[in-house]
């Protein structure tokens, strides 16, 4: 039976719990995810070997042999999420599911390009997009953490003479995934070999979080690592009250 809440005014939660990461390759996109509490990577970079969290490839099964049903796999696994003690899922990277749902979808329809034939007139984007908002929506449903991971790239406009780095999944799906997120992070790094450092910057955010609004300190001493996130003042002021 659906209640209507009561009608008076109630104290906003401001706990950030959807993000989209994005970087350079090796810029410690992946590495900076696999910190988050219990998580699972849903991979298509063939990197997950490397990192320390729990993965499942999305486009070859566990046999190493090409998915060509993208589609179902995601839905099976979203399945299996609701059943299991995951608390954080990654999925990384995100170019790469669209890409391999427009390729699902062309090679169903028989045509070579997302834009032809049976697919022209919006129809074949239509139906990725649609694809890519329900998987927002089905990851939403879930009481779990979701990362988004994209890789970056150069944005040059040539009238204007000027460029800027953005992320490498195109703006209409970015607009889809983002804006059902809460921050927005980018990574970069300096230097080679041992030299290297890296660097966590917020980009976007939702709402303007203090540490306190974090209630899981894992994930608050995650986010305080990242530039912008939250101001000297403010972890003072919280390791202050941890001491008292």
């Amino acid at each position: 039976m659906i209640r209507l809440p009561e009608d008076k005014p109630i104290k906003p939660k401001k706990e950030p719990k959807y993000y989209f990461i994005y970087g350079e390759p090796m810029s410690g996109k992946t590495f900076f995810a696999s910190y988050f509490p219990h998580v699972l990577d849903i991979n298509t970079d063939n990197n997950a070997s490397q990192s320390r969290a729990p993965s499942i490839q999305l486009l070859t099964d566990e046999n190493g042999q090409p998915v060509y049903d993208i589609i179902g796999r995601l839905d099976e696994i979203i399945k299996l999420i609701s059943k299991s003690t995951f608390k954080t899922i990654v999925i990384d990277t995100i170019e790469d599911v669209v890409s391999a749902v427009t390729k699902q979808i062309t090679d169903s329809a028989n045509e070579k390009y997302i834009t032809d034939g049976k697919l022209a007139y919006g129809k074949g984007s239509s139906m990725v997009k649609k694809v890519i908002e329900d998987l927002v929506l089905e990851l939403k449903s879930l009481p779990v953490n979701v990362i988004w991971i994209s890789r970056e790239e150069e944005q040059n406009d040539i009238a204007a003479r000027t460029s800027k780095i953005v992320p490498a999944l195109k703006t209409k799906y970015y607009n889809i995934v983002a804006g059902n997120c809460d921050l927005v992070i980018r990574t970069s790094k300096t230097g080679d070999g041992q030299n290297t450092t890296y660097y966590r910057q917020i980009k976007s955010r939702r709402s303007n979080y203090i540490p306190q609004d974090i209630t899981n300190p894992q994930v608050r001493n995650l986010l305080a690592s990242c530039m912008g996130m939250f101001t000297r003042e403010q972890m003072e002021e919280l390791k202050n009250k941890k001491e008292k």
